[in-house]
């Protein structure tokens, strides 16, 4: 029972630490100051020399994650719970597709846009070329379809708990 309730909340908290946690913020909106005396270094040149943690899109991992953790935490015995588990994770996987999308535009215009928020410093202003704002195309598109990416990876470990599991254990397979 404990071990049910210990993993979700050691995944919550992890993604919050990459959420909340002031030093990734900050590391997306400034581009070190090698970068900025060499001067000759092009958009795609600023936005690579940044640290590896102020790209990472967290969500998306979350989102691969989430799906198989649930349904093999909390395995399923009848339809009803059946249905309930593909459900809950098909929408928890919609919700991360769709902050998945707007931590990507996050992440590409942070050191292009000034975020008066953040109150950061060494944040320079750049030439707005290099920000590559959103049409908010690809958001309309996850909030429109984004439930089928989510609730097809869900339909796949659902098959793999339910269908190929079993068959393992049974040692059928091997």
């Amino acid at each position: 029972m404990i071990k049910k309730i210990l993993i979700p909340i050691l995944f919550i908290t992890a993604v919050a630490v990459f959420e909340f946690y002031p030093a990734i913020k900050e590391g997306r909106a400034i581009i070190p100051n090698h970068v900025q005396a060499n001067g000759n270094c092009d958009c795609l040149c600023m936005l690579a020399s940044r640290p590896w943690y102020s790209t990472f899109n967290y969500w998306l991992w979350a989102f691969f994650i989430s799906a198989p953790l649930f349904i093999f935490l909390y395995k399923p015995t009848t339809k009803k719970e059946n249905l309930f588990i593909f459900f809950l994770c098909s929408l928890l996987g919609y919700f991360l597709l769709y902050l998945t999308v707007n931590l990507s535009w996050d992440i590409r215009n942070a050191p292009f846009v000034v975020n008066t928020a953040l109150n950061i410093q060494e944040q320079k202003t750049w030439d707005t070329e290099c920000a590559n704002i959103s049409d908010s195309a690809n958001k309309l598109f996850i909030v429109l379809g984004g439930w089928v990416p989510a609730m097809i990876y869900t339909g796949f470990w659902m098959l793999v708990c339910d269908k190929f599991l079993p068959l393992l254990k049974s040692k059928k397979v091997l």
